[in-house]
């Protein structure tokens, strides 16, 4: 039977030259984790008898060399440079759109030192750290206001949670789709607040189903890209022109995949004139600018619908 009494305790490990070099940069937590995780695995191996009876020296010396390896292993930065042969330029997996040599020098300037991140320099007082982009989306899209969040689903659920709590949102069934990172239009429905009014089914929603399920408990359309998911033979997609007409039924368009003749998203165009809703949408700002993979929200006066002219889409 092995002696395990040949392993030094932690303690003893921790005050060797070597182990007080590895506390120095890794701090002392990360260095007795890993010495207790290198000694158990000693004391399992010799259990086992995986490896013949060691000395104190061998004891110490495999110890010393596994802490620095685990060490190494954990403090290593997850993220790496990786080369894109998929043949897909916006790639979610691989970070989707790499950053341009101005907005790399951009950020290397600014965030290399302190910013007026949530201070207003002219009045001298505390400010709002979202002007910064609000101010460029609504220049962009036409908005009156912008808000950007870390992904769509939140800017839906924002969205949501803020126009439809406690009242009914219509939807297609065809368009209740999970999208990548597990999320769930439904889920994300049910977390703001929403009601859900499903309408339509899976391959077919015609217009005269939205208009059948509008009523005073309805707070808004919302239309959601199918992003990868498709549904193949005998189908009717949504309706791109509003079944809420002359209603007072704002739509939601969740926007996700440039068109082939436009790679601007939302672009505001002339308001329909036959409408009364408002409209709002949210969209991944990288598919637009360039950048990392962003929710933006905006939204348009009342009485003012929008088309999107990346997804072909009219409200």
């Amino acid at each position: 039977m092995s002696d395990f009494r040949v392993i030094p305790s932690v303690e003893q490990l921790r005050q060797r030259e070597a182990m007080r070099a590895l506390e120095t940069r890794y701090g002392r937590a990360a260095l007795v984790d890993a010495l207790r995780a290198e000694t158990s695995a000693l004391r399992d191996e010799l259990g086992a008898g995986r490896i013949a009876a060691v000395t104190l020296a061998d004891a110490v010396e495999r110890i010393e060399r596994g802490t620095d390896a685990r060490l190494r292993a954990a403090m290593r930065p997850s993220l790496v440079r990786v080369i894109n042969a998929t043949g897909v330029i916006v790639h979610t997996n691989l970070g989707r759109a790499p950053l341009s040599a101005a907005a790399l020098a951009r950020v290397q300037d600014v965030a290399g030192g302190y910013t007026n991140l949530e201070y207003d320099l002219a009045a001298g007082g505390r400010g709002r750290r979202d002007t910064h982009a609000e101010k460029l989306i609504a220049r962009l899209t036409g908005a009156e206001a912008a808000i950007v969040v870390n992904n769509n689903a939140a800017a839906t659920m924002l969205l949501l949670a803020a126009l439809a709590q406690g009242r009914e949102v219509i939807i297609s069934r065809g368009e209740l789709v999970e999208i990548g990172g597990g999320f769930r239009v439904p889920d994300v429905m049910t977390q703001s607040g929403a009601i859900l009014r499903e309408v339509g089914t899976t391959n077919r929603t015609r217009a005269a189903d939205y208009a059948a399920a509008i009523s005073e408990r309805t707070a808004l359309i919302l239309r959601v890209h199918p992003s990868n998911f498709k549904v193949r033979g005998s189908t009717f997609p949504s309706p791109k022109t509003s079944a809420a007409a002359g209603s007072a039924a704002p739509i939601h368009r969740n926007c996700r995949r440039p068109s082939a003749t436009s790679r601007s998203c939302p672009t505001p165009s002339r308001p329909a004139p036959t409408s009364s809703a408002s409209a709002a949408t949210s969209s991944l700002a990288d598919r637009r600018r360039g950048s990392s993979r962003g929710g933006a929200r905006r939204s348009t006066p009342s009485g003012a619908i929008r088309s999107c002219a990346r997804c072909a889409w009219t409200s």
